[in-house]
């Protein structure tokens, strides 16, 4: 997994669970992730349902996921 922002104590509990985490920036104080971004605005969920259907119809091919597939870590 990889987020381009989070608060370090997440990250390190993510790496955990997750085979690999990387956080981009973890800043001091943290507070939330909303008050790093210029734009921050909130996705509808039709939007994201949209959004995992379309990227589950081109999971399995590979010019749609060039570059976007990473080799698990150790």
């Amino acid at each position: 997994m990889a987020v381009p922002i989070g608060a370090a104590s997440t990250c390190a509990e993510l790496q955990t669970l997750a085979d690999d985490c990387i956080c981009a920036f973890t800043p001091e104080p943290f507070r939330a992730v909303g008050l790093w971004y210029e734009d921050f605005t909130q996705t509808e969920d039709d939007e994201v349902a949209e959004l995992l259907a379309r990227a589950g119809d081109t999971a399995n091919d590979p010019e749609a996921t060039r570059g976007l597939r990473r080799e698990p870590g150790p």
